[in-house]
């Protein structure tokens, strides 16, 4: 499992008071959705997958890009009305199989859905002469 979700109390209460920069990111992106300036989320999660509903109503579907990297997906979207673009990131605890990844645009909520990569075993790799 990712030490980043692996939390005990003291920990925890550690990271916060410590001043930890994965906090300070959660608080700006929890004002951002109140201010408006990010779509709302919602991120369910299961040991096969995690799944992201993103509310964006009124915006179009050709207007929204979604970036994947090893351990993060980037959703861009339009933001305001002077033709500005925003995007929210989201970190994500294990590699996703990204032929499996899918997207769906309906009734303005993105769903994201992220299988989760199966393990790649040990190898032994033989000495040769």
């Amino acid at each position: 499992m990712n030490e980043s979700f692996m939390y005990t109390p003291w920990s925890l209460i550690n990271e916060i008071i410590g001043g930890s920069d994965r906090f300070e990111r959660m608080f700006r992106d929890i004002a951002r959705v109140v201010d408006g300036k990010y779509p709302p989320a919602n991120v369910y999660s299961s040991d096969k997958e995690i799944v992201l509903d993103i509310e964006m109503p009124g915006v179009d579907k050709k207007d929204v890009s979604i970036d994947l990297e090893e351990r993060s997906i980037t959703i861009g979207f339009p933001s305001g009305n002077a033709g500005n673009s925003g995007s929210r990131k989201f970190d994500l605890p294990f590699d996703v199989d990204k032929s499996k990844v899918t997207a769906v645009f309906k009734n303005g909520v993105l769903r994201i859905s992220l299988p989760k990569a199966e393990a790649v075993g040990a190898k032994r790799i033989e000495i040769s002469d």
